[in-house]
């Protein structure tokens, strides 16, 4: 994806990536609204790959705005729903986000935000459940702002943090 894509409504439900991106594999500006993601998988082992619903490279834009759900998503590296590489707003502060249930076997359970990368949470998004080595919910090697309101519960580190490893 080197160009403009918007996702409205929907969902994305059993996919799987071999290495990135179950569901999307994004390199250029991406925005998703009121859209659910559920029990996607990337299945790689290597370091530099990820995200059961969503992988974003360096070049990318993303916007995650309306009553979004990650649910379920899996990876056997970084980032259960999400591996950010780019820049990424999550929320509006308006609309509900919500990150349920998701898992990696390393770093992010539901948020993995690589070395360089930015990543903006808005108030009213909510991680529940989720799991991983280090960060249950999020781990975070970049830049990351977290607004007010943003909710961390149940969220479970095998080893270090388990709402949010920096």
């Amino acid at each position: 994806n080197k160009s403009t894509t918007t996702i409205t409504g929907g969902e994305f439900s059993y996919n799987k990536a071999k290495t990135s991106g179950g569901a999307i594999y994004s390199d250029g500006i991406l925005t998703i609204n009121g859209t659910n993601f559920s029990t996607n998988t990337a299945t790689s082992n290597n370091g530099s790959t990820g995200g059961g619903a969503i992988f974003t490279t360096k070049k990318s834009t993303t916007t995650i705005t309306g009553e979004s759900l990650f649910s379920y998503n899996n990876a056997t590296s970084f980032g259960g729903a999400i591996y950010n590489s780019g820049n990424m707003e999550i929320g509006d502060g308006t609309n509900v986000i919500t990150f349920s249930t998701n898992s990696s076997t390393t770093n992010g359970g539901a948020l993995y935000n690589a070395t360089g990368s930015t990543m903006t949470i808005a108030s009213g998004t909510k991680f529940i459940a989720n799991t991983s080595q280090k960060g249950g919910a999020i781990a975070d090697d970049g830049f990351m702002t977290i607004g007010d309101d943003v909710e961390f519960s149940s969220n479970v580190a095998s080893k270090n943090s388990g709402a949010i490893g920096v």
